[in-house]
């Protein structure tokens, strides 16, 4: 929720700035941008400690556990086609969990990422628009999503385990782009996550659709018409 309302007033102050300047083409010029923002919006922490006595003695197990699917980060390409379509190619993802045993036989660490890479077109709308310095859009994009498990166990000896699946996902989404100068942009992104289930959990959960808030800043490359 904190991420959330800083996103939010970093590009309240973006909307400020961004009247103030004027509006450039966008056609034929290609973007670099760095996004960050909250996906599934849900982050939780739980700490569990497991005493129990037996002949021997007395063990401890101490199991945590951080669900951190909440932040998203990812590096995106774009290229305008015309003013109002561009192209959108996007490499990113989450750290879905992290889980940590410690037990009298030593201690296991299990984490799980999901990563995805995204094709899709961007379309500002509606036309008048094209010459503001404040343009709403509507996005579409598909690609892989992949789910990586590791886990390591440390003991006498240090053994590790990985595993990997991969499904087609994408996103649909609605949002805004801010000029705020002839080389760069800011944009809000609204959207929703699709994709199917993997065949083995990962991390807590076989499927992580859902929505997702995300502010990017980018760099404009490429000559400005007149």
């Amino acid at each position: 929720m904190r991420t959330t309302k800083i996103i939010v007033t970093i590009v309240l102050a973006s909307f400020i700035l961004a009247t103030s300047t004027g509006a450039g083409p966008l056609e034929n010029r290609h973007q670099l941008e760095l996004r960050m923002g909250m996906f599934n919006q849900s982050n939780s922490d739980l700490t569990l400690t497991t005493t129990s006595i037996a002949a021997s003695g007395v063990s401890s197990n101490v199991t945590s556990t951080v669900n951190a699917n909440g932040f998203m980060g990812q590096l995106t390409y774009g290229y305008w086609f015309t003013e109002g379509l561009a192209l959108n190619a996007s490499v990113g993802g989450m750290l879905a969990s992290v889980e940590t045993q410690i037990e009298d036989i030593g201690i296991t660490t299990e984490s799980a990422y999901i990563g995805r890479v995204l094709v899709g077109l961007k379309k500002y709308l509606p036309g008048s628009t094209f010459n503001s310095s404040l343009r709403p859009y509507v996005k579409a994009m598909v690609g892989p999503c992949i789910g990586s498990q590791t886990s390591t166990q440390v003991s006498s000896l240090v053994t590790s385990e990985s595993r990997s699946e991969v499904v087609v996902g994408g996103q649909a989404a609605a949002g805004v782009d801010l000029l705020v100068g002839p080389h760069v942009l800011m944009g809000l992104n609204l959207g929703y996550n699709l994709m199917p289930d993997f065949s083995e959990p990962i991390g807590a959960s076989k499927n992580y659709s859902g929505p997702e808030i995300s502010f990017g800043v980018s760099y404009l490359i490429g000559k400005i018409k007149q």
